[in-house]
């Protein structure tokens, strides 16, 4: 497993002629290190984050480092317009379907944003993760990306917009 010395250092996630295509295990992305990322940024009893978000948590232990996965998943929860079906759709979607590289580029932004806004009101909150999510959709599909990549960003454009 790779230890990265900052959660949202990418080199990780390249070998020198593009992007991997596939997650490399990681210490700082373990089911403990989730439990104390979500005891970090929210006070609610771990059994209630665990039980519902048991599809999503799957989908990123081991390959997302807690710290970004935690704020993922809380910017997706934040987001008013999305139910937990299509947040799970879009994560599935990113970890599954789009290359570590690129699908990072879209965790990092929807973390980014949540953490900007995470001690604004829940609307803000919602209005900053949506504009984020929408921003680097947009720049990615705006890059010459293989087919399979550039038809998975855009399936989850299209989700994040129901």
């Amino acid at each position: 497993m790779q230890d990265a010395p900052d959660s949202c250092d990418s080199d990780w996630l390249f070998a020198g002629d593009g992007p991997l295509d596939e997650w490399p295990a990681r210490a700082d992305a373990s089911l403990v290190a989730y439990q104390q990322a979500f005891q970090r940024h929210t006070t609610v009893d771990w059994a209630l984050i665990e039980g519902p978000q048991a599809d999503v948590l799957q989908l990123l232990i081991d390959r997302v480092p807690a710290e970004i996965g935690c704020q993922v998943i809380l910017g997706l929860t934040a987001l008013h317009t999305l139910d937990a079906d299509q947040s799970a759709q879009i994560l599935a979607i990113a970890i599954n379907e789009l290359r570590p590289g690129y699908a990072w580029a879209l965790l990092v932004a929807i973390a980014d944003a949540f953490a900007d806004a995470e001690t604004s009101s829940l609307d803000r909150r919602a209005e900053s993760v949506a504009g984020e999510l929408e921003r680097v959709l947009r720049r990615l599909l705006a890059l010459d990306l293989p087919e399979a990549d550039h038809s998975a960003l855009a399936r989850i454009r299209i989700i994040s917009q129901k």
